[in-house]
C-alpha cells in the first residue's frame, strides 16, 4: 500500500531581515513633518532661552529702579527742599531729552535720521510759519520720542524766547504745578493737543493782513540784478499765494528788464510759469554773455585812446604849455633858479643879499617935498628954444 505523500515543508528563511513593504505617501509626509518639528523646537528653545535672559535683565533693572525709588522716598522725607530741587532737575532733563534726541540704530543696522533742532522763535510775525514748519518736521521724524501731545507742546516751547516765551511761561508754570482739573481754560486748550499750541501762537504772533502784504510785495517786485535772483525771489513770494499760471506769468513779465521783455516777445507763448521763468533766465544769461564779449572787443582801442588823452591833458595843464593859469611846472622853475646868479642890491656883488652886506649902505631914495620941488624947477635954467 503506498504511503501518503507528506506536504512539502517550506524552505527555511534566509538569515537577515525580511524586505520592508513600500511606504505610502502619507507615511513619508509624517516623517518629514516630524523632522521639521524637531528643527522648529530647537529654534524655539533658543528663542525662549534668549527671552529668559532678557527678562532676567529687565527684572534686575526693575529691582534696581525699585531700590532707587525707595532711597529717593527716604531722602524726600528727610530733606523736602532737596526733593524740590530734584523735581526741578527732572523737569530740566525732560526738556533736554525732548530737544536733543539720542540716535538709536534701526533694525536694519542703519542709524536713525537726525534732524537739526528748529531755530528759536522770539515773536517776530514773519518768522512764525517757518518756525512751526521746522517743529512739525522734527517731531514727525522723532515721533517715537514723545509720549503724548503735552510732551510735543513742551518740546516746541523749549525753542521760544523773547516775547513768545514771556507769553508761554505762565501757562507752562500752570501746567507744571497744578492738576488737569485745576488748570486755566487757556492752559488746557494749549496742552490738550499740539494743534491748540499752534493755534494760540498764530492768534498772537501771525502778521496781520499777511496775504495782502504778500500780494503787494509781488506786485512791486522788479528785476534789479540777474534774472536768476529775480526769479528766486518771485517764486518765494508766490509760494504764499494761490495764483494761477497766467497770473504768475503776467506779474513776472511786468517786473523783468526791458531787453528781456523784448526777447520774450519774440518767443512762442508758454502756459507753464516755471518754464516761462526758466526761459527768461536763459535769455538774461545769453544777453549778459553778449555784452561781456562786446566789451572785451572794445577794451583795447579805448585803453589806447585813454592813454593818449591822458598824456595830452598833462601837457595842456602845464604852465609851460599854455598861458592861462594852471599847475606850475616845478622842473622848469627849478632850472631857472639854478641858472640865475643872485647879486647883492647894495654892492652889486654875488654871494650874499643886501641885509648881509658889509659895505656901507647906499643912500636910500626919499621923496622930495612939493614946495622944494617947485623951487628947484624955478631955479633951473630954461633953454631958449623952449621959450620961443
Amino acid at each position: 500500500m503506498a504511503s501518503k505523500a507528506t506536504p512539502a515543508t517550506p524552505a527555511p528563511a534566509s538569515k537577515g531581515k525580511a524586505p520592508m513593504p513600500p511606504r505610502t505617501l502619507d507615511e513619508e509626509m509624517k516623517d518629514v513633518e516630524s523632522s521639521d518639528s524637531d528643527d522648529d523646537a530647537a529654534e524655539l528653545a533658543k528663542k525662549l532661552k534668549k527671552t529668559h535672559r532678557d527678562m532676567a535683565r529687565m527684572q534686575d533693572a526693575f529691582n534696581n529702579n525699585a531700590a532707587e525709588v525707595t532711597r529717593l522716598q527716604q531722602m524726600i522725607q528727610q530733606n523736602p527742599e532737596r526733593a524740590q530741587l530734584m523735581a526741578l532737575q527732572q523737569e530740566v532733563n525732560t526738556l533736554r531729552a525732548a530737544a536733543n534726541i539720542i540716535t538709536t540704530p534701526h533694525h536694519d543696522g542703519r542709524e536713525k535720521l537726525r534732524l537739526n533742532s528748529p531755530q528759536a522763535f522770539d515773536g517776530t510775525p514773519g518768522q512764525l510759519k517757518g518756525f512751526l514748519t521746522q517743529v512739525r518736521a522734527y517731531q514727525r521724524f522723532h515721533g517715537m520720542s514723545f509720549k503724548d501731545e503735552a510732551e510735543k507742546v513742551i518740546h516746541a516751547a523749549s525753542f521760544l524766547k523773547g516775547r513768545a516765551l514771556a507769553w508761554f511761561e505762565p501757562h507752562l508754570t500752570d501746567f507744571m504745578t497744578n492738576e488737569w482739573d485745576g488748570l486755566k481754560s487757556e492752559t488746557q486748550l494749549i496742552f490738550q493737543g499740539y494743534h491748540g499750541f499752534e493755534k494760540a501762537l498764530l492768534s498772537l504772533f501771525q502778521e496781520p493782513d499777511e496775504q495782502r502784504q504778500y500780494e503787494r510785495d509781488l506786485a512791486n517786485l522788479r528785476q534789479k540784478g540777474a534774472a536768476t535772483h529775480y526769479a528766486a525771489e518771485f517764486r518765494r513770494i508766490c509760494a504764499r499765494l494761490d495764483y494761477t499760471n497766467a497770473t504768475k506769468i503776467f506779474l513776472f513779465y511786468e517786473g523783468l528788464k526791458e531787453d528781456i521783455k523784448d526777447e520774450l516777445s519774440k518767443q512762442d507763448r508758454l502756459d507753464d510759469f516755471l518754464q516761462y521763468a526758466e526761459l527768461a533766465v536763459k535769455i538774461d544769461n545769453r544777453l549778459f554773455k553778449q555784452r561781456k564779449e562786446k566789451n572785451k572787443k572794445q577794451a583795447p582801442a579805448n585803453s589806447r585812446r585813454k592813454g593818449n588823452n591822458w598824456q595830452n591833458n598833462q601837457n595842456r595843464n602845464s604852465t609851460a604849455y599854455r598861458h592861462h593859469s594852471g599847475p606850475i611846472d616845478l622842473s622848469i622853475a627849478q632850472r631857472d633858479n639854478k641858472a640865475r646868479d643872485f647879486k647883492c642890491y647894495n654892492c652889486d656883488k654875488p654871494g650874499h643879499i643886501a641885509r648881509e652886506c658889509q659895505q656901507p649902505k647906499k643912500q636910500q631914495f626919499q621923496p622930495v617935498p612939493e614946495k622944494s620941488r617947485q623951487i628947484n624947477i624955478a631955479s633951473k635954467d630954461i633953454p631958449h628954444a623952449s621959450l620961443s
